[in-house]
Parts: structure tokens; sequence; C-alpha cells
């Protein structure tokens, strides 16, 4: 199964922020710290332990309780939560990230880390949508060779590789391109 992006960036997180607690409890923090409830319904407090546990491995996606909570984010607050005086903590925090901020440093990780967090659940809150110019999730095959080759191949070649190399680490895609002539 692919990495979600939730599952990326709370196992870059949890070397230096989970210490000795439970991934479902780690995971269940990071979102109680990012969302501000604006009713007395909260679908962090509601979701299940063994979902955020699910969350963390990725073996599920956050959709649903992004979708519940994207519009009631606040930065400012998980910031604090992720913030720390050590000069030698800041460091791993700041290479992690440095591949979505490559400008990352120790005046402005907290920042930048809370950004990354609200960025990834506003993208799973997004509305899933069929393109009919470029599948998402097929590496940019236009999405009419994707039916072609579903009927050619199965549907489950694209399902179970999603379109890349299966082979551990290599993630090249499976189908050539060529110009527009």
């Amino acid at each position: 199964m692919a990495d979600t992006e939730f599952k990326i960036f709370a196992k870059r997180l949890s070397t230096k922020y989970r210490r000795n607690r439970k991934v479902e409890a780690f995971a269940k923090e990071l979102f109680e710290k990012i969302y501000l409830p604006e009713s007395e319904d909260d679908p962090v407090d509601e979701t299940l332990p063994r979902t955020y546990k699910a969350y963390y491995y990725g073996q599920n996606d956050i959709s649903e309780l992004a979708s519940k909570i994207s519009g009631s984010l606040d930065t400012g607050n998980f910031a604090e939560y992720i913030q720390t005086d050590s000069d030698d903590t800041i460091e791993y925090p700041c290479d992690s990230f440095r591949p979505w901020f490559p400008d990352i440093d120790s005046s402005n990780y907290c920042a930048c880390i809370a950004e990354r967090f609200k960025d990834i659940i506003d993208h799973a809150a997004a509305p899933k949508t069929k393109d009919t110019t470029l599948a998402a999730t097929s590496g940019g095959v236009p999405a009419i060779q994707m039916a072609t080759l579903k009927e050619k191949y199965g549907i489950g070649l694209v399902a179970e590789t999603g379109s890349v190399c299966p082979n551990d680490g290599c993630q090249k895609s499976l189908f050539t391109y060529r110009a527009d002539l």
C-alpha cells in the first residue's frame, strides 16, 4: 500500500514528538492541536482510536475526518505544540521537512510544519472528482488512455500498482509518454 501524506507527516514528527505514547494517541493529538472546534460536536474526539492507528500506519486516508475539520484549523496552536527550545532538536524537523520547505530553519520551522499539516488536511478534504484530462493517481496518464489500458490489461494492474513499477523503491511509470505531434 502506498504511503499516505498523513502517514509520512506523522512518521517524521513521531521521531521527536511521540515519545513513548501509542501511535493512536499521538495521531489523535496531532489533530487535536490543529483543530479548533466550533461547536459541541467534535469529530476529532469522536473518532475511534483504531481509526487513528490506521491513519498513522497509512491503512486509511484521512479524507472523512479532514472534510469535517478543514474549515476550523488553527496552525498557530499547532506551531506552539511543535515548538522546542533546544537547538539540537530543531535540526531534525528542519531536515525532515526541507523537501517541502527549502528555506526552513530554526526561525520558521514551526510555521512551516503547521502549514504542511494544514495543506495535507485541505488536500484530503477536497472533493474528489474524475478529471478527464489527467488521472490524478496515475502519474499524469490521460484518463482516456487509462480507460483503454484498464480494458486491455484489467483493472487489477492499474489499481494494484497505481501505474508505477511495483519493485521496491523504483516508482517509475509503467507507461512511456510521447509528445503530441
